[in-house]
């Protein structure tokens, strides 16, 4: 009942499958997944079919181990949807490059911009948070109104901006 077999190549370059090697065997037991690389559907649907047989194996814990720069979201997407899914606790581990589609993991460092659409604010060069103060809504309109101001930023969950109660 283990669900990885020996993937290795034939003479001519073709993938072969066989019985579990040893690795194989003890990588199951310990109830760990790893996500290398790209995001794409087959590395989902390897990585799904892995935690649903680890998840009827057993209610144990089961350790994610993700180092991507992203991928596919709606292949991201089937991966999440199924740590969701299953029973067992999945404990996502970022080690290396965890971007894009490799972080939409519940629990993981969060980028977040809380924005709040009902306030109207003028822009003029003072307001401007960058350190380039041209915008042409500032010098072409004369401090045009726009709608929609930012009330914070939280970079890898710390807060990185907060605007000044008004």
């Amino acid at each position: 009942m283990i669900p990885f077999e020996n993937a290795d190549k034939d003479k001519d370059g073709e993938e072969k499958t066989g019985q579990p090697g040893p690795v194989d065997q003890l990588f199951f037991k310990s109830r760990n997944v790893i996500i290398t690389g790209e995001i794409n559907d087959k590395l989902a649907q390897r990585v799904t079919t892995h935690l649903l047989a680890l998840a009827e194996d057993s209610d144990a814990p089961i350790n994610l181990f993700i180092s991507s720069p992203g991928g596919h979201v709606e292949s991201g997407d089937m991966v999440h949807d199924i740590i969701k899914f299953i029973r067992p606790t999945v404990r996502t581990i970022g080690s290396g490059w965890v971007a894009s589609a490799g972080a939409l993991v519940e629990g993981g460092v969060a980028d977040l911009c809380l924005f709040d659409p009902a306030v109207r604010w003028p822009v003029t060069p003072d307001a401007l948070r960058s350190q380039g103060k041209s915008t042409p809504f500032a010098f072409e309109h004369s401090g045009m109104e726009l709608p929609g101001r930012v009330r914070a930023t939280l970079v890898a969950g710390t807060v990185a901006f907060e605007a000044a109660a008004s």
